[in-house]
């Protein structure tokens, strides 16, 4: 069942909800970084709890202060990784339009919304096809229906509570399966905000007989969509 907007993009509010979407997810990294703050400033206490203790005769314990390093060390990989995405996706308003690598972008809002899905007790999993699978369009725009898609799987999980993304090519275009649904989040009409990008962007939204949602990407743009 395609499900596309044959009506014209509405800009303003595409330009607000991108607003609203890029706020969210923002606030979703700020926070995964005060944690990483939490951590390094209560591990750093302990540093500073055993040298008071050092000073006072106390005996230095090498192997504990080995395992505090090595836990700071992988608390700044993790750290390093946030800010990764952070960076990607900032850097996704860049241009209107560009190249990118649809199971990359989709494997980016994935990362950026694995927090908020754990607060929702939903598992976020995705199948990557190995290899680039290029479509044409705005980057920062399709992330945004990708949140979109995704967010509507999480609050609408079957009993799995997992949320199952796979991407794969299709005909001159890249599909996006989202599994893990009731059949009811599946086969709800798509909101306006969904409805508009998908619109902009030149995409469909299809249901498969397995109770999936199917996004499909087309590899060029759609002239009319951008206008």
């Amino acid at each position: 069942m395609m499900t596309t907007d044959t009506q014209p993009a509405d800009w303003k509010r595409l330009g607000l909800d991108g607003l609203a979407f890029f706020g969210r997810i923002s606030a979703s990294i700020s926070h995964e970084l005060k944690n990483f703050l939490a951590i390094f400033n209560e591990q750093a206490g302990i540093l500073e709890d055993m040298a008071l203790f050092a000073e006072k005769g106390g005996e230095l314990r090498i192997e504990r202060l080995k395992t505090l390093a090595g836990n700071m060390q992988a608390q700044v990989k993790r750290a390093d990784v946030v800010l990764g995405h952070m960076n990607a996706f900032a850097h996704s308003v860049d241009t209107p339009e560009a190249d990118v690598d649809a199971a990359g972008v989709a494997a980016l809002v994935l990362a950026l919304s694995r927090r908020l899905a754990a607060c929702k007790g939903v598992a976020l999993t995705i199948s990557e096809p190995g290899v680039s699978l290029p479509v044409r369009t705005s980057p920062f725009f399709l992330q945004n229906l990708l949140f979109l898609l995704l967010w509507r799987a999480v609050e609408g999980a079957d009993a799995s509570r997992s949320v199952r993304v796979s991407v794969a090519p299709g005909q001159s275009a890249v599909l996006v399966r989202f599994g893990g649904m009731t059949r009811a989040a599946v086969s709800a009409p798509a909101d306006d905000r969904e409805t508009g990008l998908l619109a902009m962007l030149g995409a469909e939204l299809r249901r498969d007989p397995d109770g999936a949602l199917i996004l499909v990407l087309p590899e060029q743009p759609v002239a009319s969509a951008w206008c």
